[in-house]
């Protein structure tokens, strides 16, 4: 199964008489070894795929090499994030305009905009054990851009404008919101999950392939509270925690070109600590089941399993070692591209 789509053919003729772009884009263009010359209005598509053990990602693989001691083993069976403010730069660094085409996995209004990237779907493996993974899949971002411009630069934000989060969630169920806007929510209440990777993690002793780890990466003190009925950014414009991880890649050229999340990169800081998972569960009352303070409602750890679980919490060892990977500082929830190695170009 492929999840690459590494090149874009566009064929002026069909395009120009099924009326779909501008007619002055029907001349002729030119390219650049750096970049796309494309005309006005001109389809482009952006592709992403994600990698690990420098193989495409699949339900069915198994890949080892993580942790300290590299005797860690994960499944992946969910990879989703979204993607906005996507900018293309030309090689003077002028920003080329960008519009995105309306699909059920593209949405913008006066808030912004934003493209859901689903790498995985139902099929074969822990992927078929992951209660909210989706059969679907879209692995590309699909608009027009501007002529006269050679793309030289690709930049995108991993996450949802706080604007636009704030107006989903102040107008209803999650369930009502435009597609794809109407999953990856985190309680509706606390806004959405920008990055959601939920896989299997063994090792020579734990062996079972259970997917009941997670990497979710999601803003934070937004000022929801699901018990007290009180919605994210209900009282505020900003989160105090945004964990919207920015990309800035150079040379890139979206006719040969691939967005590719490396897992490798991602999960490389996994330590030995991060791999002790908790178990909660409803206590009834009974609070001598809970192995320690901590409580969410009538909800408490009752004892720990392997596995590893990282919320965008600042108390959970994991996201202290995973976040760098995405270029993002756990202790702020601020984001640098030029440290987010997660992401890189391939061809």
């Amino acid at each position: 199964m492929s999840f690459r789509l590494n090149t874009r053919r566009v064929v002026r003729a069909s395009l120009c008489a099924g009326l779909l772009i501008n007619l002055s884009a029907c001349g002729g263009g030119s390219s650049s070894s750096s970049g796309t010359d494309v005309g006005a209005n001109e389809a482009f598509t952006l592709n992403f795929a994600a990698e690990a053990g420098q193989m495409e990602v699949s339900c069915l693989d198994t890949y080892p090499g993580y942790g300290e001691d590299a005797d860690t083993a994960l499944m992946f069976g969910d990879i989703r994030f979204f993607v906005s403010d996507l900018t293309f730069y030309d090689a003077q660094g002028d920003r080329i305009p960008v519009t995105l085409d309306a699909t059920p996995f593209q949405y913008q209004d006066e808030n912004g905009e934003v493209s859901l990237v689903d790498i995985l779907g139902t099929t074969g493996g822990v992927c078929e054990e992951v209660a909210e993974a989706t059969a679907r899949t879209n692995s590309r971002i699909t608009g027009t851009i501007e002529s006269g411009r050679v793309v030289d630069r690709v930049e995108f934000d991993v996450g949802v404008p706080p604007a636009m989060m704030q107006a989903m969630v102040a107008a209803g169920p999650v369930e009502d919101a435009p597609s794809p806007l109407s999953e990856l929510n985190w309680s509706w209440a606390g806004g959405y999950r920008y990055l959601a990777v939920n896989f299997a993690a063994m090792n020579p002793v734990h062996t079972a392939q259970v997917p009941n780890s997670a990497f979710h990466v999601g803003s934070t003190d937004c000022g929801g509270n699901l018990a007290a009925g009180k919605l994210a950014l209900s009282d505020r414009d900003t989160c105090g925690f945004p964990n919207i991880a920015r990309v800035a890649l150079d040379a890139f050229n979206p006719d040969t070109d691939t967005v590719t999340l490396d897992m490798d990169a991602l999960f490389s800081g996994i330590q030995n600590p991060d791999l002790v998972k908790d178990v909660w569960e409803q206590h009834g009352g009974d609070e001598t089941v809970c192995i320690d303070a901590r409580r969410n409602g009538g909800w408490c750890v009752v004892g720990q399993s392997f596995g590893l679980q990282c919320h965008s919490g600042q108390a959970q060892t994991a996201c202290g070692s995973l976040f760098p990977s995405l270029g993002l500082t756990l202790a702020t929830g601020a984001a640098d591209a030029s440290q987010n190695s997660a992401f890189r170009k391939a061809n």
